[in-house]
This record gives structure tokens, sequence and C-alpha cells, in this order.
């Protein structure tokens, strides 16, 4: 029995360094599915993780295409700090929808 879905995809992760001893590194990240056949032509169900670091124009690529993503969707989009709770970033259909928070105070 089969479900879900099996096609490979990609996303970009972000590996977080420690403030003053090692740089954040931005990640692209390919997951694919993948199926091992033992010598008893038993199968296995598994996944292949690749993860390269990007030349920096990509990263830009991608910060601005965010960017631009975050500003023009119809949808309302709030950054949030998880510690304080603090708005981090709004974008315009969520302060039409709740209003300015402190992120522009």
């Amino acid at each position: 029995m089969l479900s879900g879905e099996y096609s490979p995809y990609a996303f970009r992760g972000m590996v977080w360094g420690v403030a003053g001893k090692e740089k954040s590194v931005p990640l692209d990240v390919m997951d694919a599915p993948i199926i091992l056949v033992g010598q008893d032509g038993k199968r296995f169900w598994g996944m292949i993780r690749q993860a390269v670091v990007p030349p920096i124009e990509r990263v830009l690529e991608y910060s601005i295409r965010d960017l631009q993503m975050m500003k023009n969707t119809p949808i309302a989009v709030t950054a949030v700090d998880a510690g304080t709770g603090r708005v981090l970033y709004q974008n315009t259909a969520s302060m039409a929808m709740m209003g300015k928070r402190e992120v522009l105070d």
C-alpha cells in the first residue's frame, strides 16, 4: 500500500551559528525518496538528503523574492519573536486586519 507524495522536493534552510563564534550558513536542501533492495529481494523505503551552500547571488535572489511575496500577498502575514511576542514584521494585509503594531512604532 502506498500513500503520500513521493516526488523529490527542495527547500531552503539555515544553519544558525553561535553569536561571535560561528557564521550562519544558508543551505539549499534536496530530499529524494528511494527504495533500497536487499540481497534477499526485500525492499526498504528511504530518503536521501543533499545539502549544499548556495552562491551568494542565489541567496540574494531568494531574499528579494521572499520580500516581494511577503509585501504583495493578499494574505495577512505577521512575524513574531517567539521569546518576546514582539512583532518583527507585518505586511499590508496584516496591518489592514490588525492595525499597525510596534514594528513600525
